[in-house]
């Protein structure tokens, strides 16, 4: 019932329908052109100096002179002490277990 009655004055009035569209149209470009003015995309303000990937992103910064491709997988271990038998043996499981993946293509360890 309702839509029949929308039907009919769509029909009815498709002139002043498409010129109200026109309108807004035109009323909307100022706004549609200022919009990059009002949006900003930055994740510097959302995430604090404590990050873990800024952190890791700043060592990675300082230890490598070129810069590393978005598929690379980098893995940094912190510790007092990397040369202890612990250290070693994680290192050793870990590459174990890299080695064994089949979800990674090209590894290359160092």
């Amino acid at each position: 019932m309702i839509f029949d009655k929308l039907a009919n004055v769509i029909t009815r009035r498709y002139k002043l329908i498409i010129a109200i569209w026109i309108v807004a149209l035109l009323i909307a470009i100022p706004a549609i052109l200022n919009v990059s003015n009002a949006v900003t995309y930055s994740t510097d303000l959302t995430a604090g100096q404590d990050n873990e990937s800024l952190r890791v992103s700043k060592i990675i910064e300082e230890n490598f002179q070129n810069s590393v491709a978005n598929s690379s997988l980098i893995i940094v271990m912190q510790s007092n002490n990397m040369t202890d038998a612990q250290s070693r043996d994680f290192v050793l499981e870990l590459q174990q277990r890299l080695d064994a993946s089949r979800d990674i293509v090209h590894l290359l360890l160092f």
